[in-house]
């Protein structure tokens, strides 16, 4: 059935998603600043090969595999897995190949719609940080 429904696939398509999406972040955090030293440069280069390398053992399909196995042993009789291979081995069930490019354009699609939320969020960060540092400072002259 996993086969059938392509899930190693569309796990690949999660971590291709994941690593744009922290990408993404990697340049919102550092936009409006000039790396132009090599060590800045080295350091944002490091953390994002880091970054890559948590998704990529986060998102192992062998580690994958054992969940999906479980889940769907303690969630589906033996005939609801048949049922559902038959399913998706028919015309109708045959939808499922087009789900990793569906999901790859919502989730493109969910970036630019949570921009705005992000920008927002950002913004109360800094906020919020000017005012722990402005507190700070009071603090140091009294």
């Amino acid at each position: 059935m996993l086969e059938l429904t392509n899930a190693q696939q569309m796990i690949a398509g999660m971590k291709a998603q994941m690593s744009a999406a922290m990408n993404t972040a990697v340049q919102d955090a550092i936009k409006g600043q000039t790396l132009t030293h090599p060590e800045r440069q080295a350091i944002i280069d490091r953390m994002a090969a880091k970054m890559s390398v948590v998704v990529a053992g986060t998102l192992n399909w062998d580690d994958l595999l054992r969940i999906y196995l479980r889940r769907y042993r303690d969630s589906f009789t033996q005939d609801e897995i048949d049922g559902a291979i038959k399913f998706y081995k028919s015309a109708a069930g045959q939808y499922v190949a087009k789900l990793p490019l569906d999901m790859q354009g919502v989730a493109r699609e969910m970036q630019v719609f949570l921009k705005p939320a992000q920008e927002k969020i950002l913004a109360i960060q800094k906020e919020s940080l000017q005012e722990l540092k402005a507190l700070q400072n009071k603090g140091e002259k009294k």
